[in-house]
């Protein structure tokens, strides 16, 4: 900014042209201080609200990483973490999570949101080996697990906090 204060870049979604792609506004190019590595998010604070890390790419680079810590209003979430038994994939990566509307789970109609529990996602990233669902003002949901060709339904779990599931294939 003015002050020489470091500020985020944000850009507004302008909408889809006629062939469905989308534009954004022009970031202010004579403006940009350093290059940062795709930014992982995650709620680093545990307050229920996603928050995003911009790693410094350059070891040379003055540029420091940051942290933007989401202080917006939020409404309820749930973060589900898959914890896998023995020494192998302790961290349930390849489970599917999928949360519905309570009393739902299982059609599709009621289904909030898929989830599947992956750490490599994107360029130069990755995310934290579990689901984080916003679920607005819903206080229950039912919850689904797919993993290792085992299905299982946790019904009725409450919200604002971390489901972790143990899984012992059965």
């Amino acid at each position: 900014n003015d002050a020489g204060q470091l500020q985020p870049v944000v850009m507004r979604n302008l909408g889809n042209n006629d062939r469905g792609v989308p534009s954004f506004s022009s970031i202010p190019r004579d403006r940009l201080v350093g290059y940062y590595a795709a930014a992982p998010l995650a709620d680093f604070d545990r307050d229920g609200r996603m928050d995003c890390f911009m790693a410094a790419w350059f070891k040379w680079d003055e540029t420091p990483s940051i942290l933007f810590r989401n202080v917006t209003e939020g409404g309820n979430w749930l973060s589900v973490r898959v914890k896998g038994a023995g020494r192998w994939n302790t961290m349930g990566i390849g489970a599917v999570v999928r949360v519905y509307e309570p009393g739902r789970a299982g059609d599709y109609k009621g289904l909030i949101q898929r989830h599947d529990i992956v750490v490599g996602a994107g360029y130069a990233s990755g995310e934290e080996a579990l689901a984080h669902v916003g679920l607005a003002r819903r206080t229950e949901v039912d919850v689904e697990i797919r993993w290792g060709g085992e299905t299982r339904v946790l019904p009725r779990q409450s919200v604002n906090r971390m489901l972790t599931v143990d899984w012992k294939q059965e």
